[in-house]
């Protein structure tokens, strides 16, 4: 990749989850990086036109910490039925793919990512199930990491497929170059779509290397009483594929993120997603843990699941991040509808939160996924630049994030520099 040509940036107005309110602002970014950041009320006779923004504001690039983008196809054809018909449906659309559908997929795919930039996004973290979104995140410019996806809910199943498919991403993750906007995870699917045995092999592999590792994890009560009594329309669904009771697979009493722990999966490096309904303690274990937490709000609500304990995890000061989930079960990937919905439903009282939760901030410093979000010297090039309707007259950090979150704003510009996905 060839050097970053120099930059500068100048807005009105900054927000910064770490700093705040910024009245008037001048970035210059050199090699991908912002090299320098000052206050500045008017604009340097330096700066280009088009790098000027006196009725915008800037933040840093927003982050999407989980995407299915391999599933964008579905959009508007999956049943809101429920989550164990949403999962059927899932799984017919992947056992009927054709070359036509995956034409398709790809276009989709395409069109999410165009959608997903112009949104704001400047980095992506995407679930590899079907392997079209990977090549075409290498090429986007944004930061991404791809995880690859391994399901294999029988000991039939990880001796034939998932142990290949676990050596194929340790293939990939080896030769893959170091200078690229993708980086490369792995991601056992679920509790209950991979045996306790693949669990503990994907999470040692990943553990003695701190490869990136993603999880979904108590994302629905159906999934919860499967794993704890070994009951209910999931145990049904998988008895009607299978023909076999899981709990000949996966034993039953144990919750999912209590199979997460004993596979010694809850580390800092791997994403635990969702985690909508813990059981009792297993917020503290998590924060214990310092596993990083990825709640989507939008598909959340898509299901109608129980309300997320955000407050709790905020209280227990938790490493989190947004995703959107895919479009299977959301209407679009734009995380800043994502961080409206928690102020709209949730009403934290703290608006510089949410916007940490949007852009990564609120991952704290830990790596690998932390140390980034934020409008900083050193830090990646990455920001969005928003015009609004009307700014406040008098604006303050409330009403300036009202703004942001403002359906009526759009995002003007959005950088996409970043020559990897994870800090460094």
């Amino acid at each position: 990749m060839p050097p970053l040509p120099r930059q500068r940036l100048w807005a009105r107005w900054g927000l910064d989850p770490a700093e705040g309110l910024l009245d008037g602002v001048l970035i210059e970014c050199s090699m991908g990086r912002i090299a320098r950041i000052e206050p500045s009320r008017t604009p340097p006779a330096d700066v280009p036109e088009d790098c000027r923004w006196p009725n915008g504001f800037v933040t840093p690039g927003l982050l999407n910490a989980h995407a299915h983008l391999d599933y964008s196809w579905l959009g508007g054809r999956m049943p809101r039925r429920g989550f164990v018909d949403w999962v059927g449906a899932i799984v017919a659309a992947r056992r009927a793919l054709t070359d036509e559908t995956g034409a398709q997929a790809r276009e989709a795919c395409v069109a999410a990512i165009d959608q997903a930039i112009a949104a704001g996004t400047t980095a992506i973290w995407d679930i590899s199930s079907l392997g079209v979104a990977r090549p075409l995140l290498e090429t986007s410019g944004l930061a991404s990491i791809s995880f690859m996806e391994i399901i294999a809910p029988s000991r039939a199943d990880w001796e034939a497929n998932g142990r290949a498919r676990l050596a194929q991403f340790k293939m990939a993750s080896y030769i893959s170059p170091p200078e690229t906007s993708i980086a490369l995870g792995v991601s056992p699917h679920t509790a209950y779509t991979v045996i306790p045995e693949a669990l503990e092999a994907c999470a040692h592999w990943a553990n003695r290397r701190g490869v990136p590792m993603a999880i979904h994890l108590a994302e629905s009560p159906e999934e919860n009483e499967l794993l704890i009594d070994g009951a209910g329309p999931l145990k049904d669904y998988f008895e009607d594929l299978t023909g076999k009771n899981p709990a000949e697979e996966f034993g039953v009493g144990a919750s999912p993120i209590e199979r997460a722990g004993r596979a010694d999966a809850l580390q800092p490096h791997c994403l635990a997603v969702h985690c909508n309904l813990p059981q009792p303690g297993e917020a503290q274990l998590l924060a214990r843990s310092e596993v990083p937490v990825v709640f989507c709000p939008l598909s959340h609500a898509w299901f109608d699941y129980p309300p997320y304990p955000l407050e709790e995890y905020r209280r227990l000061g938790m490493r989190m991040a947004l995703g959107t989930d895919s479009l299977a079960s959301n209407r679009q990937l734009d995380i800043r509808m994502e961080a409206a919905e928690i102020a709209r439903r949730y009403r934290p009282n703290d608006p510089l939160w949410i916007l940490g939760l949007a852009t990564g901030a609120a991952l704290g410093s830990l790596p690998p996924y932390g140390g980034r979000g934020t409008l900083a010297e050193l830090q990646r090039a990455n920001w969005a630049v928003w015009e609004a309707p009307g700014l406040p007259r008098r604006p303050t950090i409330d009403n300036m994030i009202d703004c942001w979150l403002d359906p009526s704003t759009r995002c003007a510009q959005t950088s996409i520099t970043c020559s990897n996905a994870l800090p460094s």
